[in-house]
């Protein structure tokens, strides 16, 4: 039997129509349900969250606590240009060090566009 993992999995936004957010526990309920062994998990919907690093730190405490699954942390990084967050290397060295196995750049909901002189020096950090 293959063990399935979800590569798409976000939590802490709302579902369409209803007021109440998607905990880490409701979608651990799901993948168990499903017989998904892991998930690449991240903070979503893009569209609701405004503080990446708390963002992120959310998404490391969380899945700290479920055991129950394998939890692939996927965290967002984002250009340091505008001087609000660490520098592209050290966002990068923090999240590996914390156990991130892959980032999520979102352009679009962070407001930054992919120009070579913004995203250079995170892609070079990601490589």
């Amino acid at each position: 039997m293959t063990d399935l993992v979800d590569v798409q999995v976000g939590f802490g936004g709302s579902v369409p129509a209803l007021r109440e957010t998607v905990g880490i526990d409701f979608v651990a309920h799901q993948l168990r349900r499903h017989r998904i062994s892991g998930a690449w998990v991240r903070i979503a919907p893009d569209g609701q969250d405004f503080d990446i690093l708390r963002s992120n730190d959310r998404l490391f405490e969380a899945a700290a606590r479920r055991a129950d699954l394998e939890w692939f942390p996927c965290p967002v990084v984002a250009p340091a240009a505008c001087g609000d967050l660490p520098p592209e290397e050290q966002q990068v060295d923090d999240l590996v060090h914390r156990g991130a196995v892959a980032a999520v750049i979102r352009p679009g909901p962070d407001c930054w566009e992919p120009e070579p002189w913004v995203v250079t020096p995170l892609l070079r950090a990601l490589e």
